[in-house]
């Protein structure tokens, strides 16, 4: 897709306008380099969107189950025609786990309050989780 500046009240394009907020990637012998920026930057740089540069789409981070682990960091993958935030998750090993829960356990909490070990936290044991998920009363 190339983006021509052609003045600045007026932006002529072959596919799309390029919105300030777009972002893009910068593509080597097919793989991504550096990190996306946006299109408005590449505009005022350019004054055109280059053609190694390709569309990018932000996939926020994702928020692991209990006992799961999110990379840092994506990685920057072309899924569905389109460059994209790729987030690798993976389960907590055996020792990752224990040591969760561990420290969950070690936490101070009320009387009569039990541990439960599937959602990793401290409850009052007179109220039930409800269907979200959620757990009000908890202390983890």
């Amino acid at each position: 897709m190339t983006t021509v500046l052609t003045d600045t009240n007026q932006v002529n394009t072959q596919l799309k306008p390029v919105s300030q907020d777009d972002l893009y990637i910068q593509i080597e012998n097919g793989q991504p380099v550096n990190h996306p920026a946006f299109g408005g930057n590449l505009l005022q740089f350019y004054s055109s969107i280059p053609d190694n540069w390709q569309p990018f789409k932000r996939i926020d981070r994702p928020k692991p189950s209990v006992y799961q682990v999110v990379a840092e960091l994506p990685t920057y993958e072309f899924v569905d025609g389109v460059w994209t935030d790729v987030w690798a998750t993976r389960d907590m090993t055996d020792e990752e786990k224990q040591a969760k829960i561990d420290t969950v356990m070690a936490m101070p909490h009320p009387d009569g309050w039990v541990f439960d070990d599937k959602n990793c936290i401290w409850k009052d044991p007179n109220i039930n989780i409800n269907a979200s998920g959620s757990v009000p009363n908890a202390i983890v």
